[in-house]
């Protein structure tokens, strides 16, 4: 888990870590480009304003490197690039689907409250709009926050 000051805080970024690789989930504009990538777990995504928080255990690994592979493939499908949107399918969001398909278990929910708050108060377009994300999530949406979300783009 990633805050913005490397410390408690109201907004995280996840991943999850298996088999030694950090998978994120991040947004674009490539149309159909998977928003899935991989990279050196606990280092930030360049350029992204996070710093490593803490590393949450949610259950121990029972799947094979050949399962993990086939749920990512899954996944991909699922999160495109520009599927992206900060408030209904986000990083966390990312963490928490993949975190069910490799152990049923869910990610924490401090985790993910900001946006589970800005989706009950129905402040997800507030949210989007102050981010420069325009419109409703659809599939194929045009999120460019990615990774660095509320973060990088100096609203925390």
């Amino acid at each position: 888990v990633y805050s913005p000051t490397g410390g408690q805080h109201m907004i995280y970024h996840s991943g999850v870590e298996v088999h030694g690789v950090e998978y994120l989930f991040g947004g674009g504009t490539a149309t159909g480009a998977t928003g899935v990538s991989l990279q050196k777990p606990k280092v930030p995504p360049p350029g992204s304003g996070w710093t490593f928080y803490q590393s949450v255990e949610v259950a121990p690994l029972q799947k094979t490197r050949g399962e993990v592979e086939t749920i990512l493939r899954e996944l991909k499908m699922d999160f495109s690039a520009g599927s992206y949107d900060l408030v209904s399918k986000n990083c966390n969001h990312f963490s928490e689907a993949f975190c069910q398909r490799l152990c049923s278990k869910s990610i924490p929910t401090w985790v993910n409250a900001a946006a589970a708050v800005g989706n009950s108060l129905g402040i997800g377009g507030l949210i989007r709009s102050a981010m420069g994300q325009s419109g409703a999530p659809s599939a194929g949406g045009k999120a460019d926050i990615g990774a660095g979300g509320l973060a990088s783009a100096g609203m925390m």
